[in-house]
């Protein structure tokens, strides 16, 4: 399976999930559910939600965000000068985190989260109420640092 999420008739994001699970209960946007209570509360809103029990083609994706479901128009290159442009420094490099922020919720094994620009992956179940970063619990293991950009 390959879950989609588009925003406004634009692909944002796609997972492989091939594991099947048992799905009980009713359906949720916005929170998780770890063992039997719900965590990882969505901050922000949600607005016109649509789930399909399909793979959805292009033409139903415009049909129902109302844009065309195709990549956004390149951004135009700026207009060749002759004239010399002052330099200003770079810009310094920024840690790159590939992974969510760590927030007090429930995580598996194997889970993995950044936190003070560090990768940390949970070496055991991590319960919600464990209000104990990474940094300061032994069930977090390091994986360095999150990389310069």
């Amino acid at each position: 399976m390959h879950p989609r999420l588009y925003v406004n008739g634009v692909l944002a994001g796609a997972a492989l999930h091939e594991a099947s699970w048992g799905a009980a209960g009713a359906f949720a946007i916005g929170r998780g559910m770890l063992n039997g209570g719900r965590t990882g509360w969505w901050k922000g809103g949600v607005d016109e939600a649509e789930v399909l029990d399909h793979p959805a083609s292009a033409e139903e994706i415009e049909r129902i965000s109302g844009s065309p479901a195709s990549p956004p128009s390149p951004t135009p290159s700026p207009p060749v000068s002759s004239s010399p442009t002052p330099t200003s420094p770079a810009p310094s490099p920024r840690p790159a985190c590939q992974y969510p922020e760590w927030r007090q919720a429930g995580y598996s094994t194997g889970a993995r989260v950044s936190y003070k620009n560090k990768h940390w992956e949970a070496k055991q179940q991590i319960y919600p109420d464990n209000r104990n970063p990474p940094d300061s619990f032994p069930g977090w293991k390091s994986l360095g640092d999150c990389p310069m950009s």
